[in-house]
């Protein structure tokens, strides 16, 4: 399946989607959600039957993508730690894949 993340930057808003069934589903369900809170939001990234983890410091955030979220976490911290400080996880989640039995 696939996930989104979607955020407005300088107001600190963050809006997701996970387990949807295409990309533009993860996207446009990522950006409603961001918009409802009040952002002016963009997509971030999509991911398709990965995890994402948002990392946000005093200056920047990066976002990154991989197979856990442990491990997109720390890729995440690691960039973040080489430019900024305070550096932490803001958001992270998986779209895990859908199995169909035939």
């Amino acid at each position: 399946t696939w996930g989104a993340p979607a955020t407005d930057g300088p107001k600190g808003i963050l809006g997701g989607a996970t387990g949807r069934v295409s990309e533009q589903d993860a996207q446009g369900a990522a950006l409603s959600d961001c918009r409802a809170k009040g952002g002016n939001c963009k997509i971030e990234a999509t991911y398709y039957n990965h995890c994402v983890a948002l990392v946000t410091g005093d200056k920047v955030f990066n976002t990154k993508i991989a197979a856990t979220v442990e491990e997109a976490a720390q890729l995440g911290m690691a960039m973040c730690t080489s430019e900024d400080a305070n550096c932490r996880v803001f958001y992270s989640a998986c779209s895990a894949p859908v199995f169909h039995p035939y």
